[in-house]
């Protein structure tokens, strides 16, 4: 065999792209039988075995690896599970940011407390939060409030779209939030 490594980097790559398109996600309880499998396979002399096991691992792990970056398991007080057309009160730290968007700019805020209908509730996560017009000095490390609608992101399924939901999940981000002009980010 000229190229060994041939089938299971085709593997590995199939893995990811069809994960990163949402086409099939794989359990994670795969992954030791198909390892158990490939290990058992080195005691044949064929070496057919050994390379159908090994390519079902290396799929397994390509897409299993991109899983958990676009679908991880958040926990019970991440903020997007606040998402709703009511609108809360977030408070938080400025992590990244502010970058130009248009006539406004984007900012992603570490989530610390939000506040709804007087109950204040420590919550985890990132939100993207857009200002749509104007500028403000702001400054990675400020701490900001602000009210606004927390929404999950989406695309809208046109088809050779940039996929905004999937960057943003590469980044950890799950939740945006938008705000009309500067004096809805209050600097604290």
């Amino acid at each position: 065999m000229d190229r060994p490594l041939a089938v299971p980097r085709l593997s590995l790559m199939l893995g990811l792209c069809l994960a990163g398109t949402g086409t099939l996600f794989v359990s994670g309880t795969l992954l030791l039988p198909l390892l158990a499998a490939t290990l058992c396979a080195l005691f044949f002399r064929s070496r057919l075995p050994f390379l159908a096991a090994l390519a079902l691992l290396m799929f397994t792990c390509g897409n299993l690896l991109l899983v958990q970056g676009l679908r991880p398991l958040l926990p019970p007080d991440h903020i997007v599970r606040l998402a709703s057309e009511e609108p809360v009160i977030v408070e938080g730290g400025i992590d990244g940011g502010p970058e130009a968007a248009g006539e406004g700019y984007r900012l992603t805020v570490r989530d610390d407390e939000i506040y709804r209908d007087n109950l204040r509730a420590r919550v985890s996560g990132r939100v993207l939060l857009t200002v749509g017009a104007g500028r403000v000095s702001l400054e990675t490390g400020d701490r900001v409030r602000f009210s606004s609608r927390i929404r999950k992101p989406r695309n809208y399924g046109l088809p050779g779209e940039f996929d905004h939901a999937g960057r943003l999940a590469a980044r950890g981000i799950f939740a945006t939030a938008f705000v009309t002009d500067p004096g809805g980010v209050v600097l604290i």
